[in-house]
């Protein structure tokens, strides 16, 4: 290392050029570089959806669910397999491990499928997750010029054609748009009375329209086609059409009403206007802001001569933009009280620009790298960068100070300047190196922490890492030139400040008192260590822009009417409230569901928020419709997940024994006033009607076809086909105009047999059952869930409690209980990271052994770890901030952050000790000697952290904690090195052993 000093101070314009390519390097790579909200984390998971149409819940569990799962769970390298069926609908998830090769799992998958024995007509899907799938632009879409039809023409035909060929695009989409089709209701009393049926008529109207060749005709060098083609020509001509059917010719608008029916899947609204929902979303790498950008910039286009109003749900690129920008605000305040520190401490412009230059080298070199290896500039390595400015300075600091004190002191006046830049290097570069390297080894384990934080924090580990090495060299080979040719005149002496005066009197009692030292010391940490239970625990801290989700689900005997008056009536409610800034509502009238999401204020407090609108949003949608399940709930986007929920799993072979033990479980969870949106999957159920045949229908020659098709015509309406009259695409429905509502109509369905018309209960028995919603299976074994989300935050706290509760349960003979959620990530994670923790304090201590030629004072090094909570938790404390993955994080960095004084003091002590100086005195020269570096490095770190500690923006949320930590555990552990290690190092100092080439 002394030899990059050496080679630096002799070839200082060589220096200076590499330093101006890295910045010049750095600024390019700022340039290109793409910018998300976080990291492209890619949830290693598969799904397969297999359409069967016209199953029961029950026949999609045995005849796809099961025979499906068999083959799957035969597979080796998942994870976790959970299923659900539906009616028409089975969903199988496969969770696998970050790392695995989703290329080979897909194909293996795939095998497995074809493998399984389905039913012929099953439509099977296999999808992989992509975060890029969900969009990163939501707008909702008003026009004072267009109606709701010509609106979504308009959008249809002209604008999304534009946004779909923008750069980085791969998907835009509309909702709320209306379809339009020909719906042929057919009087069944009519019909009936001339003996046709659904399926007859159908025929006669397809017959209608055909278009058959003929053969060709030769004319010279031609060949010609003859075609027979024919059909009504237009919606007029269908109205008027005469059919030929069932030997008997008639006339479709005397069976019939033919209207032509505008047909919304999903009706949307924005601010109690129809509208139309615009989603984008890109391409995997593509960048967020330019593609966000971009679409804004076609649909401004558009605004004015289309006189187009814009309501954004989301907007990705505005959040990164707000993000990087507070970050960076964050950091520059942070560089700028590092710059304060310094100058206060050395009193001196040149010495203090000096130190700081390592902060844009390390900033800049940070962002090559990242830019090479992929990442991105966002929430995570930003932080890193943030983070991490008072770090990076820290070796400047000590090589520039220890310059600058050789400059002060009289017997090194006769010295050339490139001498004493060498000398004064040489003296601290050890000590500097190792803490360095000590402080970039603690992030070596977590490339072995697996799940979502290895992935989530990897990023910022590399961040931190490549700016603190960076740091390094700057440090050994800028900050010794520029020592050299700027601190050419020290003009003030060095004189004994009140810091020092104030530090003696106190180290010598600490030495005189140690025992008093260690005995205070392990008190303060039993009651840091008993702050845990009132931190509280969670898993990530919170962040994003917050949104406001509502969901309101009626049951399935309710109508469509019903749904659309819920949605108006939350609308309204919602309407009178300040604290909403936008509303959108997702309507799915056949589905019986009604969503919203609400944009609140800036300064609103969601959770306060949420508890005074819950009970009157509850009340107003069972008002509407009774058994109506309705959620409020807060979401944040852009945000990492917070795990804030409980999931108890129960399993059995006995559907009865499972929905009672479901049922045991919920009432405990909806008891605990912590716990909201409780769900029970048992306990939504459907009615069910069985039809089957009487014996004496069989042998009478009815067979199930005939039953089947005389039912389904009554029950759904069905399609025709598409066609083009007078240059329109058509889509025709026919059905009948009475809909079945009741049992007894199911009753009175007409049947043909060969004994004539009969109705269906004569030759079918009808019972009334009850059917189950979804049926769901984990590894192949059926379970209910029971969840819910946890308030407040402290997801560990509310988890025990439910579990002991739980567990306390008497469930029926062969139901098994399985808690997990939030608890479980927490457990998984925080688990990982103590593993981690203990590798980075082995790696650490590898490096001090190398670094002190023994195992002692590497031991009196890592003692003060031991320490660090004690700042660490009460920081926490005061700031309102719980025990999240993100503090653990700032533990790991104090391992390596804490040693960087403790190195700098002891060996200086040992090189006193090796000149022969007493172990006390040599303690005392060595403390006062490095007071000043210790606390220069020390507050800059600190100072540094400060604006991310005190930041109440959402950019800031996820470092915050952080920052806390490692702002209480330095400014703790500072005062353990000055007082605590030399107290510690008095009685076990005598013990040491220098090795013999040290003694020489």
């Amino acid at each position: 290392m002394l030899s990059w000093t050496n080679f630096s101070l002799k070839n200082a314009i060589a220096v200076f050029i590499l330093c101006g390519l890295v910045v010049g390097g750095g600024w390019y790579s700022a340039a290109r570089i793409g910018m998300e909200t976080f990291p492209d984390v890619t949830l290693p998971g598969v799904a397969i959806q297999v359409i069967y149409p016209g199953a029961s819940t029950e026949e999609v569990e045995q005849e796809v669910t099961n025979p499906l799962e068999e083959q799957l769970l035969a597979l080796k390298g998942y994870e976790r397999i959970t299923s659900t069926s539906r009616e028409n609908v089975a969903i199988v998830f496969m969770l696998y491990s970050f790392g695995e090769d989703m290329d080979l799992v897909v194909d293996e998958i795939e095998k497995a499928i074809a493998e399984a024995k389905l039913p012929d007509k099953v439509e099977t899907d296999v999808i992989r997750q992509n975060p890029n799938d969900f969009p990163v632009y939501e707008v909702g879409i008003t026009s004072t010029k267009h109606n709701e039809t010509s609106l979504y023409s308009l959008m249809d035909t002209t604008v999304l054609p534009s946004i779909q060929k923008v750069d980085g695009v791969a998907k835009a989409t509309l909702q709320g748009g209306s379809e339009t089709e020909v719906v042929i209701a057919v009087d069944e009393t009519k019909a009936v009375a001339r003996g046709l049926t659904l399926q007859a008529i159908m025929a006669a109207i397809r017959e209608q329209e055909y278009a058959l060749p003929l053969g060709t005709v030769s004319t010279g060098d031609n060949e010609v086609p003859v075609r027979l083609v024919g059909g009504v020509g237009s919606l007029a001509g269908l109205r008027t059409s005469s059919l030929f059917v069932g030997g008997q010719t008639i006339r479709l608008a005397d069976i019939a009403t033919i209207e032509v029916v505008a047909t919304q899947e999903t009706i949307v609204r924005t601010n109690e206007k129809p509208s139309l929902m615009l989603s984008v979303t890109k391409e995997q790498d593509s960048n967020t802001v330019e593609v966000g950008d971009a679409v804004k910039e076609v649909l401004a286009s558009y605004e004015k001569t289309e006189q187009l109003q814009f309501s954004v749900l989301q907007d990705n690129a505005r959040e990164v933009k707000k993000s990087v920008q507070t970050l960076l605000q964050e950091g520059g305040y942070g560089v700028l009280f590092t710059v304060i520190v310094i100058f206060l401490f050395l009193r001196n412009i040149r010495a203090t620009m000096i130190a700081i230059l390592s902060l844009p080298l390390s900033i800049f070199s940070t962002i090559s790298v990242l830019d090479l290896t992929g990442n991105t500039l966002n929430i995570m390595t930003l932080g890193g960068l943030a983070v991490s400015v008072g770090r990076i300075v820290d070796d400047s600091i000590v090589v520039i100070e220890n310059i600058f004190r050789w400059r002060q002191q009289q017997q090194h006046a006769g010295k050339s300047s490139r001498l004493l830049a060498y000398l004064a290097t040489k003296e601290v570069i050890a000590p500097v190196a190792s803490s360095t390297i000590a402080t970039v080894v603690v992030f070596v384990p977590l490339a072995f922490v697996g799940g979502i934080i290895g992935e989530f924090f990897a990023p910022f580990a590399l961040t931190v890492a490549v700016s603190i090495i960076t740091s390094l060299l700057v440090a050994m080979t800028l900050i010794p030139v520029l020592g050299s040719q700027l601190l050419n005149k020290v003009n003030h002496a060095e004189k004994e400040g009140f810091l020092v005066r104030g530090y003696r009197p106190l180290l010598r009692w600490a030495l005189r008192y140690r025992f008093v030292v260690y005995g205070s010391a392990v008190v303060l940490l039993g009651g840091a260590i008993a702050l845990i239970p009132v931190l509280g625990v969670t898993f990530l801290p919170t962040g994003g822009k917050v949104l406001l989700r509502v969901n309101a689900e009626l049951p399935k005997a309710a109508s469509a009417e019903n749904t659309l008056s819920t949605a108006d009536r939350l609308e309204t409610y919602f309407s009178n409230h300040p604290e909403v800034r936008n509303a959108f509502v997702f309507i799915t009238p056949e589905r019986r569901q009604v969503n919203m999401a609400l944009e609140l204020e800036s300064t609103v407090d969601a959770v306060a928020y949420i508890q005074r609108v819950e009970p009157a949003v509850t009340r107003i949608a069972k008002e509407t419709f009774g058994d109506t399940t309705v959620s409020v709930q807060e979401e944040r986007q852009n945000a990492p997940p917070t795990a804030e929920n409980i999931e108890i799993n129960l399993f059995s072979n006995d559907q009865k024994k499972l929905k009672e033990a479901a049922q045991q479980v919920q009432v405990v969870l909806e008891a605990n006033e912590q716990l909201k949106d409780v769900r029970n999957s048992t306990a939504d159920g459907i009615p069910k009607w069985e039809v089957a045949l009487r014996p004496e229908a069989k042998t009478s020659g009815v067979v199930p076809y005939a039953i089947l098709g005389a039912v389904q015509e009554r029950l759904r309406p069905q399609e025709i086909g598409v066609y083009t009259w007078e240059d329109q695409s058509w889509k025709v429905m026919i059905q009948f105009a009475q809909s079945v509502v009741s049992e007894q109509q199911l009753k009175k369905i007409p049947i043909m047999t060969a004994q004539g018309v009969r109705a269906l209960e004569e030759v079918a028995t009808i019972t009334v059952g009850s059917a189950p919603i979804s049926i769901q299976h984990e590894e192949g074994r059926t379970n209910a869930v029971v969840s819910g989300n946890i308030t407040g935050g402290d997801t560990v706290g509310v988890s025990e409690a439910v579990e002991q509760q739980v567990n306390a349960l008497s469930f029926a003979q062969g139901v098994e209980v399985k808690i997990g959620g939030g608890f479980e990530e927490i457990f998984e994670g925080f688990s990982a990271l103590g593993v981690a923790m203990a590798i980075a304090i082995g790696l650490v201590f590898i490096v001090l052994t190398v670094t002190f030629g023994g195992i002692l004072t590497p031991l009196v090094i890592l003692a003060t770890l031991a320490f660090v909570p004690i700042g660490s938790f009460t920081g926490l404390l005061m700031a309102d901030q719980m025990l999240s993955m993100s503090a653990m994080i700032g533990l790991l960095m104090l391992i390596g952050i804490v040693v960087t004084n403790a190195v700098v003091l002891l060996q200086r002590i040992e090189e006193n000790r090796q000149q022969g100086v007493a172990l006390e005195e040599a303690i005392v020269e060595a403390s006062v000697t490095r007071l000043r570096p210790i606390l220069m490095t020390a507050l800059a770190t600190i100072f540094a952290l400060l604006p991310l500690a005190l930041s109440q923006a959402s950019a800031g949320l996820l470092s915050k904690s952080l920052a806390v930590t490692v702002i209480g555990g330095l400014a703790t552990s500072t005062l353990l090195t000055l007082l605590f290690v030399p107290a510690l190092y008095l009685t076990v100092g005598r013990y040491r052993k220098f090795q013999e080439t040290l003694e020489k």
